[in-house]
C-alpha cells in the first residue's frame, strides 16, 4: 500500500507551499491544522527585522511564553524550545515573566529606532527596501569601502559596487540559513559583477588607465618604472666618498696595471681635494 502523499501548507506571508514541519505549532483553536500561518522562515525574517519586538509578536502567534529564566538571547534557539519540549506544552504568552526584562528592551529598542534615525537622508535612499539598520549599516559599510580601495568615478561604476554589496549580503543570509545553492549561485553572481566592474583581488586601482588610489601605489609605480637621475652639483658627492674610493681603490688598481702616471693620478687627487678644502 502507498503511503499518502503528505499535504502541504501555504505561508500566508511569502506565498510558498510547504510542508509543515517548516511551520511552528500553534494553538489548535485559532490553527485547525495546529500550525501558524507563517512559515519558520518568515518568523525568522520578522525577528530579524524588528528585533525584540518581532520575536514577541511570534510568541503571541504560536501562544508560548517569555521566560526570563530560560532565555539565552537566541530568539529562535528559544522558540525551538519552548514550543518543542513538554515542559512548556500547557504555558500559554499569558504565562510570559517579563519582570526585569521590559525597561531593559524598551531601552534597546529606543537605541535601535535612535541609530536608524542617525542614518542620514543619502543613505537611506541608496538603500531604499532595506528596513533593518542593521542591513543597511552593512551594505553602507561595504559599499564606502569599495569606493575608496577602487576607481569610482561614473555612476555606473558606484552602481555596480552598489549591486556587489547587496549581493554579499544576501549571500550572507543565505550561508546563515544553510542555502548552500543559492549561497554558491550568489558568490557567482558576486564574480560576474566584480568582473564588469573591473574588480579582482589583486587589482589596484586605476592598473589600466594609469591612474593610482593611494600614495604606496604611487611610490610603488615610480620606483618600479622611472629611472633614479644622476646626481648634480652639491648633492653629487657631498661626502667625499668617491675621492677616497679613486685614491684607495681605483688608484692602486691603476698602478697595479701600469695603467697611469704614479705622479699623476696623485698629483690629480691633492689638486681635487684642495679645491674643496679636504686635508
Amino acid at each position: 500500500m502507498s503511503r499518502k502523499k503528505q499535504e502541504k501548507k501555504r505561508c500566508l506571508k511569502c506565498e510558498r507551499e510547504l510542508a509543515p514541519l517548516n511551520f511552528y505549532s500553534g494553538n489548535e483553536i485559532i490553527f485547525p491544522d495546529g500550525k501558524i500561518h507563517l512559515c519558520k522562515n518568515c518568523c525568522s525574517q520578522i525577528i530579524d527585522q524588528h528585533g525584540f519586538e518581532g520575536f514577541k509578536m511570534i510568541l503571541r502567534i504560536i501562544d508560548k511564553p517569555f521566560l526570563q529564566d530560560v532565555y539565552n538571547d537566541d530568539p529562535k534557539a528559544y522558540i525551538r524550545q519552548v514550543n518543542s519540549l513538554p515542559q512548556y506544552r500547557n504555558m500559554t504568552y499569558d504565562d510570559s515573566d517579563f519582570v526585569g526584562n521590559t525597561v531593559n528592551n524598551t531601552i534597546e529598542i529606543n537605541k535601535e529606532k535612535e541609530k536608524f534615525l542617525n542614518i542620514d537622508d543619502e543613505v537611506r535612499k541608496r538603500w531604499i527596501g532595506f528596513t533593518s539598520e542593521e542591513d543597511i549599516m552593512f551594505l553602507e559599510n561595504f559599499y564606502q569601502e569599495l569606493i575608496a580601495t577602487y576607481e569610482s568615478k561614473t555612476p555606473i561604476q558606484r552602481n555596480l559596487y552598489k549591486n556587489i554589496a547587496e549581493t554579499q549580503l544576501l549571500a550572507n543570509k543565505a550561508r546563515e540559513q544553510g542555502k548552500i545553492k543559492e549561497y554558491q549561485d550568489l558568490l557567482k553572481t558576486m564574480s560576474t559583477l566584480m568582473t564588469d566592474a573591473k574588480v579582482k583581488p589583486l587589482q589596484e586601482t586605476g592598473a589600466e588607465d594609469g591612474g593610482l588610489s593611494t600614495w604606496g601605489q604611487w611610490v610603488k609605480k615610480i620606483e618600479e618604472t622611472e629611472p633614479i637621475p644622476e646626481a648634480e652639483g652639491e648633492f653629487k658627492d657631498p661626502d667625499g666618498i668617491m675621492k677616497y674610493f679613486q685614491k684607495f681603490f681605483v688608484n692602486h688598481f691603476a698602478r697595479v696595471f701600469g695603467l697611469e702616471d704614479r705622479n699623476t693620478i696623485e698629483k690629480d687627487l691633492e689638486d681635487m681635494m684642495k679645491e674643496d678644502g679636504v686635508r
